[in-house]
């Protein structure tokens, strides 16, 4: 059974791996995300073929990862299964061992299901805790609430995709320039919340539910003070803010509470900084 390594210019490759997605994951699908050409060199799937159907892949996106402010290069493993009728037949090994090959000595990180949290520790990948972030605000929505706009819109799109420069939404456990590759990824899939764009031009997917503002990702150049622009995002009162980051730097009183929901794994990671953390939930593959 041969395993290919796919990148972003094996076309011929793209329909068996769609096809394998949607069997495996069928609330996602990779074909809106290729087909607007998010797929680049920082994404390549390991699949394993039998006859021209891939019966298992594990796929790795190259992404900077921040640890307590140090920039690290690093992968984070992603679509890793196998077709329903393949399980049990150590294919699953078998891809993870390959892309962890081509990983070499990198740190790699994975979020699991929790039905196969006991097959990563066997490549030496350890468990690691993640918190939720919650924090008491009262608002209501000012006069001119903040523009939504539509992260489809190639405008929209093309910007966030060109903001390489975009300030970490956290230092102490995150990701740095992923809207291209991830944050693309989630609004083509339509599971990244409505984006507004503030008048000092950051860019924030949030929304507002049961009177908590949850906001998962903020884009922007420069830091600001968050706090004087809740009003801004949202268009009904709010009793609460839940953030999908450790929001050290935009709201650092926030309350940390154990996410029993978030199995991550870590493998040749330095040490997390002390305290709780939130690995930014649009950077997730």
């Amino acid at each position: 059974m041969p395993l290919v390594r796919i990148t972003h210019r094996d076309v011929s490759h793209r329909h068996a791996f769609s096809a394998y997605v949607a069997r495996v994951f069928p609330r996602i699908s990779f074909d809106a995300w290729m087909d607007r050409g998010n797929w680049d060199d920082s994404y390549c799937a390991y699949a394993l073929y039998e006859d021209d159907v891939i019966v298992a892949n594990a796929s790795v996106t190259q992404m900077r990862i921040l640890v307590d402010g140090e920039m690290l290069a690093a992968c984070q493993f992603g679509a890793v299964g196998c077709i329903p009728e393949a399980r049990g037949k150590g294919f699953a090994r078998r891809v993870v061992e390959s892309a962890l090959e081509d990983c070499g000595t990198r740190p790699v990180l994975l979020f699991a299901n929790p039905t196969v949290s006991r097959f990563y520790p066997l490549f030496g990948f350890v468990p690691a805790a993640q918190y939720q972030f919650t924090a008491q605000c009262t608002a209501r929505p000012s006069a001119r609430p903040a523009e939504r706009v539509n992260a489809m819109d190639h405008p929209i799109a093309a910007m966030l995709s060109e903001r390489v420069d975009a300030i970490p939404v956290t230092t102490r456990f995150g990701a740095h320039g992923y809207h291209r590759t991830v944050s693309d990824w989630y609004v083509t899939n339509g599971l990244a919340r409505p984006l507004r764009r503030l008048p000092n031009g950051a860019m924030v997917f949030c929304a507002v539910e049961d009177g908590v503002l949850r906001i998962d990702d903020i884009v922007a150049p420069r830091r600001f003070d968050l706090r004087s622009h809740i009003e801004d995002l949202i268009d009904e009162p709010i009793h609460r803010i839940a953030f999908g980051f450790t929001p050290e730097h935009c709201w650092p009183d926030a309350q940390a509470h154990l996410d029993a929901g978030a199995h991550l794994f870590l493998r040749n990671f330095p040490e997390l900084p002390p305290g709780p953390s939130q690995f930014p939930v649009l950077a997730r593959t």
